[in-house]
């Protein structure tokens, strides 16, 4: 996969979970999954998959726990496409 900007990983996860929470809601890389967004862990294991799937990554169990919010996606997911760049 090619090298994306982290705007543009970005857009593509919060695509997701807009669809995941059924509405085009405003988002950051810290809206909270949960209290903002009312998401349950099914949701939230649905966008994990979506984002696993989209980049053609696996999400290790112990980074899951950490991800309540956009932002540690994107960084988990920019993080390893510059990884797989470096190291293809």
């Amino acid at each position: 996969m090619p090298t994306q900007t982290r705007a543009a990983v970005a857009e593509r996860i919060y695509v997701c979970v807009r669809e995941q929470a059924g509405s085009d809601v405003p988002l950051s890389e810290t809206t909270n999954l949960y209290t903002d967004l009312n998401f349950d862990s099914l949701d939230a294991v649905e966008v994990l998959m979506w984002v696993e799937d989209e980049f053609e990554l696996a999400i290790p169990d112990s980074h899951v726990e950490t991800m309540e919010t956009p932002g540690p996606f994107i960084d988990y997911v920019v993080n390893r496409l510059a990884e797989q760049a470096r190291n293809p």
